[in-house]
């Protein structure tokens, strides 16, 4: 929708073939029309969860396109409540599991064959939330944080046999991200004073 069409459209613009993937598959098929119109690149939407079989994703690309040369790691979704009157624990932990587990099984999933090729690039979505402690949403600001020191750490492991990875904060970006995760309107108001003094503005360009 948000970053990953726009990451999407850039990348087939460049003239790569491209493979995308997200839960709607209406979004895909829009996507999927607009690369094909504006620039006859190949596209192989995939409608799926990254966390529901990372390997049957990357199996269909290398099926489609021979290899991957590149991973976008955008999946995501965000979470702001008052932990202390959370009903179910379990949405919480929602968060890290889409936020870390998803683009780290990927990772995984693709290992296989840039190792084998020695060459391969990751990159990873983060925010800057990973390194500013706001109010009401601990579990997004956590769990960016996490996937941030667990791509820092691979990248000095992996390198060596040529897989490069790297993480980008976009900041703040209007999208959907927050769409139907702030338990409470009231959040808005109330992290908009820290947001002003803690957010760096800023603009940037794929699962």
């Amino acid at each position: 929708r948000g970053i990953g069409r726009a990451t999407a459209l850039a990348f087939a613009a460049a003239g790569a073939s491209v493979a995308v993937v997200a839960r709607t598959s209406s979004d895909l098929s829009s996507l999927a029309l607009e690369i094909k119109e504006k620039y006859g690149t190949p596209i192989l939407p995939i409608t799926g969860d990254v966390l529901d079989d990372p390997k049957t994703i990357v199996k269909q690309v290398i099926d489609k396109f021979g290899k991957i040369d590149v991973l976008i790691n955008n999946a995501g979704i965000y979470r702001m409540s008052r932990f202390s009157e959370e009903k179910d624990v379990e949405a919480y932990w929602k968060v890290f599991e889409v936020n870390v587990k998803g683009p780290l099984a990927l990772l995984h999933a693709v290992l296989p064959g840039f190792i084998e090729r020695k060459k391969g690039t990751v990159i990873t979505v983060g925010s800057s939330a990973a390194d500013l402690p706001l109010p009401y949403q601990s579990s997004y600001d956590a769990s960016k944080a996490a996937v941030q020191k667990a791509i820092q750490i691979l990248d000095m492991e992996l390198r060596e046999q040529g897989v490069l990875n790297f993480l980008i904060q976009p900041g703040v970006m209007r999208t959907d991200l927050g769409k139907g995760q702030v338990v409470g309107e009231e959040f808005v108001e109330l992290l908009s004073g820290f947001a002003k003094v803690s957010f760096p503005f800023s603009s940037a360009l794929i699962v």
